[in-house]
């Protein structure tokens, strides 16, 4: 699979959803699937992931990613904001293009160059307190 989905944490509070070098719309559809299936054993907020580090691409076309990314409906335990660890500036610098086109993009997304931000992000979060 081009998309490995696994629990971050022992407390499975953070749903990890790594990206590998090439990947395509059908792996973000099967990793959801998979994602909801680890999201289904537990009763409480799930913060997700998605770990762009190990040197994952953008497909072909972004801007249907995101178009597509939208109406998906989310897990019930799904904690908002959604994660994007993007090491990569010129990734990060497409993503906050496409908040621009796609404002709902950008009120579910949080655009981050490190797992060390997104934890902090999710420290100062209301949801964990």
């Amino acid at each position: 699979m081009a998309i490995f989905v696994e629990w971050y944490d022992e407390t499975q509070t953070i749903l990890m959803f790594r990206l590998q070098e090439k990947w395509e719309m059908k792996d973000v559809f099967e990793s959801r699937l998979e994602g909801d299936k680890l999201m289904d054993t537990v009763n409480h907020p799930v913060y997700i992931f998605f770990d762009t580090s190990l040197g994952s691409v953008l497909p072909i076309n972004p801007f249907r990613i995101a178009r597509h990314s939208i109406p998906l409906p989310d897990h019930p335990n799904t904690c908002l904001p959604l994660f994007l660890i993007c090491p990569q500036a010129v990734f990060r610098n497409i993503i906050h293009a496409l908040q621009r086109i796609y404002p709902l993009f950008a009120t579910r997304w949080v655009v981050v160059a490190s797992i060390e931000q997104a934890l902090q992000a999710i420290e100062k979060s209301p949801q964990s307190r």
